[in-house]
């Protein structure tokens, strides 16, 4: 794509009109129903052929097609609103590996883009807090598949800036298999931003006995043993206010909205 025309075509996207928060959750509730009737639809084409009422199955049948379609349409509109939330992360890798083409990049955010609209929950909070990992992981992954129709001595070609001296072999950019999912790695930066700001909520005692205890000050978490040595207690008083803190931890009524959207219903 040349300049002019990938300037026109960013032009476009930036002419495009922001959702309000009304409007994406709305959007994400029909997405969501598109999800869940596309499984009802599976299930329910296998019984049409030993089914006597054949008619009520065909109803049933055309009401999910119908929620399935407003759902690809709603995934659409979503990912057409944020395609935006694409060009600072493409600058960012179009920086860091120049010999790229920026235009395949962008193409890799959008693929990304339309995963996370695809998956979204409006439960979990805005939209482009979930939407960042999985362009990153968009962009990575087209990153990843220009080096395999690159010849394999061409893997350890050094790119990245000359002036800030930031080269690194082309080869690194390539995603360890053992990372999690960008979906997962979504949902635990939004989960690990909750449980802090419900420890911050917590009286001063408790914050400190829970930020001792995990780590969450240097990333080094401590024995109670450890933890009463800083606290000036015995190892069975800090593991009593340990237990205190964490009750009341999870206690945080916002802790328990997040339990009811993360953890599988149990089926009685």
């Amino acid at each position: 794509m040349r300049e002019s025309e990938l300037d026109a075509y960013i032009k476009d996207v930036y002419a495009t009109e922001l959702l309000t928060r009304k409007e994406e959750i709305a959007l994400g509730k029909q997405i969501s129903r598109g999800r869940r009737a596309k499984r009802q639809l599976s299930a329910l084409t296998k019984k049409i052929l030993g089914s006597a009422k054949i008619l009520g199955v065909a109803k049933d049948g055309q009401f999910l097609r119908n929620a399935i379609t407003c759902g690809i349409s709603a995934t659409k509109q979503l990912s057409a609103a944020n395609i935006r939330l694409v060009f600072p992360l493409a600058k960012y890798y179009r920086r860091k590996f120049p010999e790229t083409e920026f235009f395949d990049i962008v193409q890799g955010g959008n693929c990304g883009l339309v995963l996370a609209a695809q998956k979204f929950s409006w439960r979990r909070g805005k939209f482009s807090t979930w939407a960042v990992w999985c362009i990153r992981a968009g962009i990575q992954s087209e990153l990843r598949s220009m080096i395999t129709r690159l010849p394999t001595v061409s893997l350890d070609i050094l790119v990245g800036s000359e002036k800030r001296n930031q080269k690194e072999p082309l080869s690194r950019i390539i995603e360890d298999k053992k990372s999690p999912k960008p979906d997962e790695e979504a949902d635990r930066r939004f989960l690990g931003q909750r449980v802090r700001k419900a420890i911050l909520r917590l009286n001063k005692i408790d914050r400190e006995v829970i930020i001792l205890r995990f780590g969450l000050g240097n990333g080094k978490d401590l024995t109670p043993k450890e933890t009463g040595k800083v606290l000036g207690c015995s190892r069975k008083r800090a593991w009593v206010k340990v237990g205190r803190a964490l009750k009341r931890l999870r206690q945080d009524k916002s802790l328990e909205k997040l339990a009811e959207i993360f953890l599988p219903v149990k089926k009685g």
